[in-house]
């Protein structure tokens, strides 16, 4: 089965293999076309080789991935099909690696990951009174419902504590710190629920544009494209899907000067412990290498925990954020993770979105690693809900400061009033 992605015939023809019909982030539109995150890379990849891309399934399609022979097979499979010229590429994913395949049943068909790309428009602001506003203004329509809610509760929590004549002094002073706790709770489980769920909201909004359209954008202003995981332009044919065993000697030279065929194409790798890239033309079609480790720092790196018993580094939004600002690229595209070194179970997470849905929850520990990230807002709002009971608490010790004025008291006689009402001694009886 067969989807040519131009009708230009004087070009040659790239033939991609890829497995399933639920191959993530690969499917048909209502048009019948192969649209998704790996098929626009290509296509943008045979433009700049001056190609054409076909996508044809190979025959071992209807094997589920539930199968137990389906990895060997498919290994096997794509290296015959590669063998005899049936096709010039394979198209895998790290589920497809050996022990992964049940990772599909949790792949969502339509989910081209919205997270791998970071436009102009998502920039993420050093200030950090400005990543508060910004963070709250991404939660659109939920932020004018947690404003509400947030303003009653303290209203509610403070005119409760304060101003309800009826209510005895201990009563109000446990109330002093069921408003600071109350609020706290309410601002960590708002935090949490309007999270998640604006995720999935900007995820289906995400889907409305496709990747396919932003792609042709860039290229047709021939900004600078910064393709991290370069498998998802060789389509996993090297060493990251099949081992040590590189189909039809495809070496990784070859595919950096493919990569760097492309005038305006820089590699950002990831799989690495360092940056790399490739962004310097030396004769036709190379590339040098330009190493950039020593601009990682701490900064730039959060940590994930791994079964293996140590922290592994990676490059998260901010830093690749920072690239784009510094080499001043239209778009940073980010690819998946290399499987060799990422444990299902431990998934880091971009901005709370997962990079891809696993098999099973990570660790209750693993998410709150990551809303570390957050705590500074949280106690931020904590410390609004404080200042607001503080500035309470003023106006009500001004209010008996007045009262003693006009009846003539002593301050020392307020004093001991003041005492009694925010620390009532109880008899031991």
């Amino acid at each position: 089965m067969n989807s040519s992605l131009s009708s230009t015939p004087s070009k040659p023809v790239v033939r991609i293999g890829f497995p399933f019909a639920s191959h993530p982030r690969i499917f048909k539109n209502h048009l019948g076309k192969w649209i998704g995150i790996h098929v626009d890379v290509w296509q943008l990849y045979a433009q700049s080789i001056g190609a054409v891309v076909e996508f044809a399934y190979p025959d071992f399609q209807h094997f589920g991935p539930d199968d137990p022979e389906v990895d060997g097979r498919f290994v096997s499979g794509v290296l015959g099909l590669m063998q005899n010229d049936s096709i010039d590429a394979a198209m895998g994913d790290y589920t497809l690696q050996q022990g992964r395949m049940s990772n599909f049943q949790y792949t969502p068909q339509y989910d081209y990951q919205p997270m791998n790309l970071i436009r102009r428009e998502r920039v993420i602001t050093a200030s950090y009174f400005d990543r508060i506003g910004d963070f709250i203004a991404s939660f659109g329509g939920f932020s004018v419902v947690m404003t509400l809610n947030m303003l009653i509760i303290v209203a509610s929590t403070i005119f409760l504590t304060y101003y309800t004549a009826a209510l005895l002094s201990t009563t109000k002073t446990y109330g002093v710190r069921f408003c600071i706790v109350f609020n706290a709770f309410v601002c960590f489980t708002l935090y949490n629920a309007t999270f998640a769920g604006n995720n999935l909201m900007t995820s289906l909004d995400a889907h409305k544009e496709t990747l396919a359209e932003t792609i042709y954008e860039l290229s047709r202003l021939n900004a600078t494209l910064i393709v991290r995981d370069i498998s998802h332009l060789m389509g996993y044919a090297n060493q990251f899907f099949f081992g040590t065993e590189t189909p039809r000697n495809l070496s990784f030279t070859e595919v950096i000067a493919r990569l760097c065929a492309a005038d305006n194409a820089i590699y950002f790798d990831y799989l690495r412990d360092f940056v790399e890239f490739y962004n310097d033309d030396v004769g036709a079609s190379v590339c040098t290498l330009t190493t950039v480790a020593n601009d990682l720092n701490v900064e730039d790196k959060y940590t994930i925990g791994v079964n293996l018993g140590r922290a592994s580094p990676i490059v998260n939004y901010f830093r690749a954020d920072r690239i784009r600002k510094r080499k001043q690229l239209e778009f940073v595209i980010l690819g998946l993770f290399n499987s060799e070194k990422f444990d299902n179970n431990w998934f880091p997470r971009y901005m709370g979105r997962p990079a891809i849905i696993p098999p099973v929850p990570p660790p209750k520990f693993a998410y709150f690693q990551f809303s570390l990230g957050y705590l500074s807002i949280f106690f931020s709002i904590l410390a609004v809900g404080f200042a607001l009971s503080v500035i309470a608490l003023g106006a009500e010790i001004a209010w008996h400061m007045h009262q003693a004025r006009i009846s003539g008291k002593s301050l020392a006689v307020l004093g001991r009033r003041l005492t009694k009402r925010f620390f009532p001694v109880r008899s031991l009886k």
